[in-house]
């Protein structure tokens, strides 16, 4: 294992606001990295096989894991930061150009480029649960669709490469943790085309970017993709900050059911990846209790859109879902919809899939009568947290007023200067500043807030009352 000295600082190293060292070299998107130049390596020695077959033997049942295992197209994304959760990582970096995707953190202390190598071609599930989701999440870029990878482990002198065909090995510098090169294109998709860094890439990057946003937020690690940390359960994509969507509230709790591992920034200095109108999101209260001991984490919110532009925007409420999301190693690996109405006040309920089994995805939960006691008593322990939530629009109210008057205040000021020149015209300007415009303002805006606040309020007691009939004690 690393030493002490060296986990202690592997977080910052690997996700802190330094520049690492190990992106240095990536700076920017016209940086060749050292997978990008064995590739070009390839095409000029010939071996680039034009007639787009992929040759490697391997079992059927391989081929067929690597092409219909997982759910999604993108989902070896989560499987590789499941990897770094299940290894033992102390964080783990992602960084993202026109023509490679990196990921760095901390393997194992006993991998080796063997080991690897051997596991990736066993289709049989590894005893070695970081390696298991670490080969599957290589299996479909690689195998299914022939992209090539360079793997350097910390210490070794070698770098595995797969040319989207086979493994080789080639010398390189030693680093301090695991870097992973995984190439955008595939062996006979036009390795080295300029044109290939432009629509095409940034549409796989997005994908990969929504990819680690929707279903890695609950990551216990620090997650810093592109230099922005997602590890936070106000990163959730149906209760976290977003343009309709707005935390009131993050609560945890005990319970008897497998501990709960809480994204690190849940508690104090996230920011979203997709917020909503700053101003909606003064109603989130940030203070989070911390028990010794967190089973069932809840993220209540309130369902907001703004119509209109400008000084004629309006919130109106939207109804959503409660959801009950189960984690694996730091993953979304389910999600399911509660059986109560929707309201524009919403819960969502996350706990620990540790000791459940799955189907052959690894992304679904074999509904066993395990995983109705779990969802009960997770249910019963968010039970008290939702009663015990309110919600208010005091602080959004008072920063309207403020722009009213400060709006009625700056046109008295443009009338006084007006009647040096116009005096008539900037007597009414500087009149209508001082009294009507921003009462009249500030009298339709808070009335609007007021009726929002008040919709806001009565769902989240329906919402409770539900919830409490379902699953008070």
């Amino acid at each position: 294992m690393l030493s002490s000295t060296t986990c202690s600082h592997s977080a910052q190293d690997l996700c802190g606001k330094g520049k690492s060292r190990y992106f240095s070299n990536y700076s920017g998107v016209s940086d060749v990295s050292e997978l990008e130049k064995f590739l070009l390596e390839q095409v000029g020695e010939g071996q680039h096989d034009s007639g787009g077959k992929f040759t490697l033997a391997r079992s059927k049942a391989l081929e067929k894991l690597a092409n219909f295992q997982l759910p999604r197209e993108t989902a070896w994304v989560s499987k590789l930061v499941q990897a770094a959760v299940a290894g033992g990582s102390s964080g783990m970096a992602v960084r993202q150009t026109n023509r490679d995707t990196f990921f760095v953190f901390e393997p194992p202390a006993d991998w080796t480029l063997a080991g690897v190598e051997e596991a990736f071609y066993d289709p049989e599930v590894s005893s070695d649960r970081a390696l298991d989701h670490f080969k599957r999440g290589l299996w479909p870029v690689s195998i299914r669709d022939a992209r090539p990878f360079r793997l350097v482990l910390p210490g070794i002198d070698q770098a595995l490469i797969w040319n989207g065909q086979d493994f080789q090995r080639r010398p390189c510098e030693p680093v301090k943790y695991l870097e992973l090169t995984v190439s955008m294109r595939s062996r006979w998709g036009g390795v080295g085309l300029p044109l290939f860094g432009g629509i095409e890439a940034a549409r796989a990057n997005a994908a990969t970017m929504r990819e680690l946003c929707e279903n890695c937020f609950t990551c216990p690690i620090p997650l810093k993709v592109d230099g922005r940390r997602l590890d936070a359960l106000q990163g959730c994509p149906m209760h976290g900050f977003s343009p309709s969507s707005y935390p009131v509230r993050v609560a945890l709790t005990d319970a008897d059911l497998p501990g709960f591992r809480v994204p690190r920034l849940t508690f104090g200095g996230y920011e979203p990846v997709n917020p909503g109108h700053s101003k909606l999101n003064t109603i989130y209260q940030p203070k989070v209790f911390v028990p010794q001991r967190i089973a069932v984490a809840l993220v209540v919110c309130a369902s907001i859109e703004k119509t209109g532009v400008g000084d004629t925007s309006r919130p109106i409420p939207l109804s959503r879902s409660s959801t009950l999301s189960w984690v694996r190693d730091g993953v979304v690996v389910g999600r399911e919809a509660l059986t109560v109405s929707q309201w524009s006040c919403a819960a969502g309920v996350f706990l620990s899939a540790d000791g459940l089994d799955s189907d052959l995805t690894g992304f679904g939960l074999i509904r066993t009568p395990e995983v109705d006691r779990r969802k009960r008593i997770a249910c019963m322990a968010a039970c008290d947290l939702l009663q015990d939530t309110s919600v208010s629009l005091d602080v959004y109210v008072r920063t309207v007023l403020h722009r009213a008057y400060w709006l009625g205040g700056l046109m008295f000021v443009g009338g006084l200067a007006m009647c040096l020149v116009e005096p008539i015209s900037g007597f009414f300007l500087a009149g209508g500043g001082a009294t009507g415009s921003a009462a009249v303002t500030a009298a339709v805006n808070v009335s609007a807030e007021r009726a929002l606040e008040v919709t806001l309020q009565d769902d989240l007691q329906r919402l409770q009352s539900e919830w409490r009939r379902q699953w008070g004690a």
